[in-house]
């Protein structure tokens, strides 16, 4: 068991990390991500299974997030006002039966109107299921137990759309709807097992516009919501400028990125617990997260996508599990799920943001153009910490 320093310098026993109640959360997550992640690709296929335009595809899959960024907010109040627990349950498994009405009503009317379901479900159990991680995961190690969290989400996420995908690809697509679905219902079932360490208040808060941000959170979540401005557009481009540059294979690429995230998180994550200026790792994680696209911008050569890859990840890795951890730590208890839902709505808008804002940036200039650019986020982030015009790191130890 791990040992920590009390102010006069004795040895002081962490309080465990890995309890039942943190391992269920985990399993539950795995599963809610890994339906969730592997219908954003299933989805397109489907739809064009039934014949339908490009324009519906992009109908289907855009109201599924669209209305999960509008409604994060309000799940946020719901979290802190019902619990943890009640929300998720409720969530995960209107995310399933919506599922199951995928396949069984094979029109796209339904469709769309199931994944509007799946879209609401979705802007809570995320919510819901990363507020209760927090209040399970002990204060002295809430770096390292939020840096596993977020390396089994993206596991779950590199799994189950390859095994969707491979299905798809062996089979008929509906079989790979029918695993998705599977997926989904187990992790409704996972969530009942989930234990909550929140205690409710006793007469239910009245709600106020203003309690559906928390305020403490916003320094914190631009850092966030600028990593993943770069992120989706990364994500969207990096494979269409493989094809026209020489810059290496777009699949090792993604397969080195999640491989580095998942060791790079828990360890950052650890040594965070152990310093309060988080500065010292958030500043050098957002210049090698600006260094990556830089580089991507500057040469072109077989090794560029995977000396990028790791670059990304290490600042990506570094730096996300901290910023989860300071919107926690610079908000209370009580507010939590506000100041989840802050964090997520931001990291939504950024991702949503990203690919149309540097799409026109490299259809009316060239994609070195657009990598450079969208590293400016990134780059207001460090100039405002430095300059102290917002501190996301200030924390006490």
């Amino acid at each position: 068991m791990r040992e920590s320093r009390d102010q006069d310098g004795g040895a002081t026993v962490a309080p465990p990390l890995w309890t039942s109640a943190y391992r269920r959360s985990l399993i539950a997550d795995f599963c809610i991500f890994g339906g969730a992640q592997a219908l954003l690709p299933i989805i397109p296929l489907y739809v064009y299974a039934l014949e339908a335009s490009d324009i519906t595809v992009g109908i289907t899959a855009g109201v599924f997030m669209g209305v999960a960024v509008v409604l994060r907010p309000f799940t946020g109040w719901l979290v802190d006002a019902y619990g943890r627990r009640l929300i998720l349950v409720a969530s995960a498994v209107l995310f399933a039966l919506a599922g199951l009405g995928l396949p069984l009503w094979s029109a796209i009317l339904p469709l769309i109107f199931f994944r509007f379901l799946q879209g609401i479900a979705w802007s809570a159990v995320v919510t819901a299921s990363t507020t209760l991680q927090a209040d399970v995961i002990p204060a002295a190690r809430r770096g390292e137990g939020i840096g596993y969290v977020s390396s089994v989400r993206n596991l779950a996420s590199a799994i189950a759309p390859a095994a969707a995908l491979f299905i798809a690809g062996k089979l008929e697509i509906i079989y790979a709807l029918w695993f998705v679905i599977a997926i989904g219902v187990l992790g409704a079932a996972a969530v009942f097992f989930v234990r909550e360490t929140y205690v409710r208040p006793t007469s239910l808060p009245l709600f106020r516009w203003h309690r559906l941000i928390e305020k403490s959170a916003l320094a914190p979540a631009f850092v966030s919501a600028a990593m993943m401005f770069v992120f989706g557009g990364i994500v969207t481009f990096v494979p269409l400028d493989a094809q026209r540059r020489s810059i290496g294979d777009p699949a090792l690429f993604f397969l080195v990125f999640s491989l580095m995230l998942m060791v790079i998180r828990p360890l950052a994550g650890r040594w965070s617990d152990t310093i309060s200026n988080r500065g010292i790792i958030i500043i050098p994680g957002l210049l090698c997260i600006a260094g990556a696209v830089w580089v991507l911008a500057a040469f072109e050569n077989t090794w560029t996508l995977t000396f990028v890859a790791i670059l990304w990840a290490l600042g990506f890795g570094s730096v996300q599990p901290l910023v989860r951890s300071l919107v926690l730590e610079r908000s209370p208890a009580e507010r939590w799920g506000a100041a989840n839902a802050t964090m997520l709505t931001c990291m939504d808008m950024g991702l949503a943001l990203g690919p149309p804002v540097l799409g026109y940036v490299a259809s009316n200039w060239s994609y070195p153009v657009m990598y450079a650019v969208s590293a400016l986020p990134l780059l207001v982030c460090i100039a405002g910490m430095v300059l102290g015009v917002f501190k996301p790191w200030k924390v006490s130890k």
